[in-house]
């Protein structure tokens, strides 16, 4: 009798306690992801995946379950199709999230609800930009959207989206905006849609990366919205939609700026009610998942709430390749137009592990370095490993490039191989988290520094 009584304790606790990060609300939380890299014609935009990846993983981490199509899976009738069943499994106590990732066009408006006489579309994977084949036009989303009862939150990283709810140059930048054809026809079928009220969504808010004549830009490390969504929601989950769209927009102009790219568009809101706009996206979205505080002090997380900062420089980085398989060896490519006695240090992280690149016991001169890491003469090479029994692993790369020189990375750089670099680290600090004691050098040793982030994978 004991036992059951100390187990049913325990088990209630575990219930209440949102470190063991249980869900006990019993609504629905879902999402639909469509990313389109690749079209049936041949037609390609650059780093749709990573999209489609960092937006997944963020998501099912604030407890979602998420539903991705991609490329091929992602038809007009595999799209619709998605879109039907939701409204048939979710009720109005649900949460639903809607992301688009590809391109985005303008046909002509057939019942007159546009001012520019021209509606906003999806340009989904069997497009033929002839007809409306392969084309989700928002009349028609907005009658979808308006069948699931569920609040909806939809994001659209496409051209031309504003209204769609009413290389970069080192990194192969493509706006993500699809011409129709001069001879555009819709088909007597679609015509119908012309006759038939509009039909709009209750309890639903939209971020889009464009305005109606604006276009989004996609890049092999990622498409510039979305990566200013994730990275800045990320750094704060108490962000209010408003708040994210200012913080997007100074974000996207920033990375725009450093790669001389003219024509950026500026992030829109929209919200059945204006009230939506000012409430937190957590809170909208139903988000009561806790991370237990062993894993939300990384240093990692530091890392990545100054990249979501647009204040603060960004320093290019890429790997050559999305993908490594075990034992290849590793290139980074890092911008080298920069001040030539500036001192760089180069972080991996796989896991919780981490590790520091460079400088090292071979290379210990943190202001030697050049464009590509490792270079040709240098007398190490990186290899690519899976910690553990995984047959994939994520590698997330950081570099930091300051004006002043760090001693405690010079110092970790030459005992790493001895020692864990979290206990050099922290010998330097009296901070009990890596987090905050990375944060304390960093922000007391240098006046002026960029920071940058490349990510690939490991596989057997």
């Amino acid at each position: 009798m004991i036992h059951k009584i100390f187990f049913s304790l325990l088990f209630g606790a575990m219930l209440l306690n949102p470190l063991f990060g249980i869900n006990f609300n019993s609504h629905k939380k879902t999402a639909l992801l469509i990313g389109i890299s690749k079209y049936q014609n041949g037609t390609t935009l650059p780093g749709i995946e990573k999209d489609l990846k960092r937006m997944k993983n963020m998501l099912e981490k604030k407890g979602y379950s998420v539903t991705v199509l991609k490329n091929e899976d992602a038809t007009y009738q595999n799209v619709v199709d998605n879109l039907k069943d939701f409204a048939n499994s979710l009720d109005e106590d649900d949460t639903f999230v809607f992301y688009v990732s590809t391109h985005g066009t303008q046909v002509p408006d057939l019942n007159g609800d546009e001012e520019d006489g021209k509606d906003e579309a999806y340009v989904l994977y069997d497009a033929t930009m002839n007809s409306e084949k392969g084309l989700l036009i928002d009349d028609e989303t907005d009658r979808l959207m308006a069948n699931i009862k569920a609040k909806k939150f939809v994001l659209n990283d496409t051209c031309h989206s504003g209204t769609i709810y009413k290389d970069i140059s080192n990194y192969n930048i493509a706006y993500k905006f699809k011409q129709i054809s001069p001879n555009f026809k819709y088909s007597k079928n679609y015509s119908v849609y012309k006759d038939l009220e509009t039909k709009k969504p209750k309890e639903m808010v939209a971020m889009s990366a464009s305005e109606d004549k604006g276009l989004s830009i996609a890049t092999k490390e990622g498409s510039l919205f979305t990566s200013a969504f994730i990275d800045i929601w990320k750094s704060d989950d108490s962000i209010t939609f408003e708040n994210m769209k200012e913080k997007a927009t100074r974000y996207i102009e920033n990375m725009a700026s450093q790669d001389n790219i003219l024509q950026v568009s500026k992030p829109t809101l929209y919200a059945t009610k204006d009230s939506l706009k000012s409430e937190k996206i957590d809170n909208y979205l139903n988000i009561n998942i806790h991370i237990s505080s062993s894993n939300t002090n990384l240093y990692n997380d530091f890392f990545d709430e100054l990249i979501a900062r647009y204040d603060i420089e960004k320093l290019k980085i890429k790997s050559i390749k999305d993908e490594y398989n075990i034992n290849e060896h590793i290139v980074l490519n890092i911008d080298k137009n920069r001040k030539t006695d500036e001192h760089l240090y180069i972080f991996k992280d796989s896991g919780n592990k981490i590790e520091m690149l460079f400088p090292n016991k071979y290379q210990i001169d943190s202001t030697k370095w050049s464009s590509s890491f490792p270079d040709t003469n240098a007398p190490f090479v990186l290899t690519a490993k899976i910690n553990g029994t995984n047959n994939r692993e994520h590698t997330k790369i950081y570099a930091i490039a300051t004006s002043n020189k760090i001693d405690e990375f010079e110092y970790g750089a030459k005992l790493f191989y001895k020692h864990s670099f979290k206990e050099i680290i922290k010998s330097f600090s009296n901070y009990t988290t890596i987090k905050n004691a990375t944060k304390a050098i960093l922000i007391k040793k240098t006046s002026k520094f960029a920071i940058g982030r490349c990510e690939f994978d490991v596989v057997k």
